[in-house]
This record gives structure tokens, C-alpha cells and sequence, in this order.
């Protein structure tokens, strides 16, 4: 099996981090350049083979941003980034220029509010995407809401038509997102129905929180099984720190879950 490649994600924007600032009791100038100062340093001691992602409002616009992508193709790692799509588009050239081949992935971010025309944004994003290198995967990405559901359909088949990626986004409160691509919806449906067309698999738990099954199995009195993957049994595993983020971030936004529920309504119905 192919393992992931290590990736070191960073939040860089513009704007000075305060919520750093808080925390480490400086300012938030100061704040902001100890931290970069202090991925750049990590970049350079990690062995090579990383990925560096830089993610925010608009990383490019950030007045390091090249120092960093410097930095990773020095040190031999990879590099992906987020994007509004909205810079000049010398800023672009500028960074396929300075990460060359190590570019693997620019994720473009729709906002269907700043957005005029589908179209206008689709052949922008051509034009970003030819001011890289070949090798370098330009996505399209927009948060999944029911009540834009039927807009960013619509604009997917365009997608479809300029041979532009899309990939949907789970938006999670407090700005946190998870990341989703198409090949996975079937996945998460509360009924899907098999390639062969001779099996539906049904989900009927789908809807119901693992709080709620832990509680039934102990009154009921069930025998319960920690974790049912066996490779799981040795190591922390990425599924117990989202659990563990989830939890912790629910205790802020009491709304969380059903939020995630909200975003996720429009994948999870049945399309058969």
C-alpha cells in the first residue's frame, strides 16, 4: 500500500496571527515572524520528502511567502497552496517560477459571493493554471451548502466542459474545513447502490451520533469492541485526533455537529 507523504500544514495570511499573539503574549507582528521563522527552520532539519501546505485567506499575498517556498525546494520538499485566484497574475508566474516542479497542488477557492460569472472564474483559473509548470494540479474548491447546492452543480459541469478539477469542500464551524473529493461521495451515503447494479447497501445508522450508540450498547449491555480495524490496534491513528478535535471544538460550538450534518445533507441522500 502506498503510504501519504508527511505534510506539515501552515496558516499563513496577510494579516498579523492575533490569536497567536495572544497565546505567546507578544505582538502579533512579533508573533507572526517567530512562527514562520520557526516553520522555516523546521522545513530545513525534516528530512526531504515533505509536503509544505500554506493555507489562509490568500498565502501569496503574505510578504514571506517566497522566502518559504524557497526554503521547502531547498530542503527537497514538496509545496501546496491555497489561492482566491484573484492576485496578479505575475503572482502566479512568480510562483511557478520559484517552486518549479515541487508545486504539486494550487487549490483555487470559489466564492460564489465575489464571483461574477461562472465562466469569467473558470477561464481565470485557466490562465493562473498556465502561468505554472505541467506538472503542477490546479483544483477548484468551494464549501458544500444545501442552499448552494444547485449553484455549484452547475458550475461543476462547467468545470467539466474547461477539463478544470473540482472538488467540494465540508465546512466545518470555525472555519476549520475537511477536504473532500467526488471519488469518496459514494461513500458516505446513507444508501448506495453497488457498481453491479444487483446490491443496494443501506446505512441505516448514518444519522446517528456514536454518542448515541455507545450509550444503547451499555444499557443494553452489549459487548463493545474499542476499535474494529486491526491496524489500528498499535498506533494513534488520524481517526482519534479528529474525534478528539471534533470533541473539543464541540464543547465551543454546541451547533458543530449539526452543522457538519447541514453540509453533508445534499452527498448523503440516495441519487438512485
Amino acid at each position: 500500500m502506498e503510504q501519504p507523504t508527511p505534510t506539515i500544514e501552515f496558516h499563513l495570511t496577510a494579516h498579523d496571527d492575533e490569536h497567536v499573539a495572544v497565546y505567546s503574549g507578544t505582538s502579533a507582528q512579533q508573533a507572526s515572524t517567530e512562527v514562520v521563522d520557526g516553520v522555516t527552520g523546521l522545513l530545513r532539519e525534516l528530512p526531504r520528502g515533505w509536503l509544505l501546505y500554506l493555507h489562509g485567506v490568500e498565502p501569496l499575498a503574505h510578504p514571506r511567502w517566497r522566502e518559504l517556498v524557497d526554503t521547502a525546494v531547498t530542503a527537497g520538499h514538496g509545496l501546496a497552496l491555497d489561492s482566491r485566484g484573484t492576485l496578479p497574475l505575475s503572482r502566479y508566474a512568480a510562483l511557478g517560477e520559484a517552486a518549479g516542479p515541487a508545486l504539486r497542488r494550487l487549490l483555487v477557492r470559489l466564492n460564489l459571493i465575489e464571483v461574477g460569472r461562472f465562466s469569467d472564474f473558470i477561464e481565470r483559473v485557466v490562465a493562473i493554471r498556465g502561468r505554472l509548470q505541467e506538472h503542477a494540479e490546479v483544483i477548484v474548491t468551494a464549501p458544500l451548502l444545501e442552499e448552494t447546492f444547485a449553484d455549484l452543480r452547475r458550475f461543476e459541469s462547467l468545470c467539466d466542459e474547461a477539463e478544470v478539477p473540482f472538488r467540494y469542500e465540508l465546512l466545518v464551524e470555525g472555519g476549520n474545513l475537511a477536504r473532500y473529493s467526488p471519488e469518496v461521495e459514494r461513500h458516505i451515503r446513507g444508501r448506495v447502490l453497488h457498481d453491479a447494479g444487483d446490491l443496494r447497501v443501506i446505512r441505516p445508522l448514518v444519522y446517528v451520533r456514536e454518542t448515541q450508540t455507545a450509550a444503547y450498547a451499555a444499557s443494553a449491555a452489549l459487548p463493545i469492541i474499542p476499535d474494529s480495524c486491526p491496524a489500528c490496534f498499535t498506533a494513534p491513528t488520524q481517526r482519534a485526533h479528529m474525534k478528539t478535535l471534533l470533541a473539543r471544538e464541540e464543547q465551543e460550538h454546541p451547533h458543530l455537529f449539526a452543522n457538519l450534518l447541514h453540509a453533508m445533507r445534499p452527498l448523503m441522500g440516495d441519487p438512485h
